[in-house]
């Protein structure tokens, strides 16, 4: 009997800490300030060392093609048949060609086509994937179709396709455009069109796994009831809390007989039935 009351004493000495350290710690991580999700992404990327090379490559090609032409003002199109396959000189930099353009300026006008084109088509596939992939995550009875549709264009030959839309919407899209803006919509589109499967295989996946989560989980089940202000992530940090000090109630609380009531921190104050737990 002895020993037992003496565990009985020790115990009570280890909740009343325990309970302490939990609600301190349960309350200062919801006063801490919170911090910018692109922080922490920025905090990985800087460590990276490629990704930084990479970075400082692509801002050098943006720059030159997009203020290039402001500086170097010859123009890309101006033939001088007396200049004609030339080399390196100050004239021109990177040489002429067969007809005696500068090639340095037909690179920049050239670079200011190609980085719309990618950055068009990359918009319209990145909408278009995942548009098809919340859609697939999130409906049962759409993932099947929508997934089978995406083994279709996975199949299909990306180049005789681009080939069959130009020889078929060329020249309906040069009447309604003009013949410069004409064949520029019909390459994006067509890039944007015949590459968004593999955004939505990912998307897809992603939807999967954040519905398995347990905010989730938690707006789902029935045992709470939070108002329709508090969002589910909210209910899903008070079951981690209610069920911590549930855990320590019945590891500790049964040893002594007695209660130790432990406040709620102020996330806890809009439910007015939870505010207090006996350990």
């Amino acid at each position: 009997m002895h020993e037992l009351e003496s565990k009985g004493v020790a115990a009570a000495f280890v909740v009343e800490p325990l309970a302490a350290d939990l609600v301190a710690g349960t309350q200062a991580s919801f006063d801490a300030p919170s911090r910018n999700h692109w922080w922490d992404v920025w905090d990985q990327f800087k460590t990276h060392k490629g990704a930084l090379t990479g970075t400082a490559v692509i801002v050098l090609v943006l720059i030159g093609v997009i203020f290039g032409p402001y500086v170097w003002r010859s123009s890309p199109t101006y033939i001088d048949f007396t200049a004609m396959n030339e080399g390196l000189s100050w004239a021109h930099p990177l040489g002429t060609d067969q007809l005696g353009r500068d090639l340095l300026a037909r690179m920049m006008a050239g670079g200011r086509i190609s980085i719309a084109v990618g950055v068009m088509a990359m918009i319209i596939l990145i909408l278009l994937g995942t548009l098809i992939g919340v859609l697939a995550g999130h409906f049962k009875s759409l993932d099947a179709p929508l997934m089978r549709l995406t083994d279709l264009f996975l199949t299909l030959p990306v180049l005789p396709l681009l080939l069959v839309m130009v020889m078929l919407f060329r020249q309906a899209l040069a009447n309604m455009f003009g013949p410069n803006t004409g064949i520029f919509v019909l390459i994006v589109s067509a890039i944007g069109l015949t590459s968004w499967m593999h955004v939505a295989r990912i998307v897809r996946g992603e939807v999967l796994t954040i519905k398995q989560l347990e905010f989730v989980l938690a707006s789902r089940s029935k045992w709470h009831a939070c108002p329709a202000h508090y969002p589910s992530p909210c209910a899903a940090q008070r079951y981690v809390a209610d069920h911590r000090l549930s855990h320590s109630r019945h590891r500790y609380g049964h040893h002594r007989g007695k209660r130790v009531v432990v406040s709620r921190p102020r996330l806890f104050a809009g439910f007015p039935d939870l505010g207090t737990t006996a350990l």
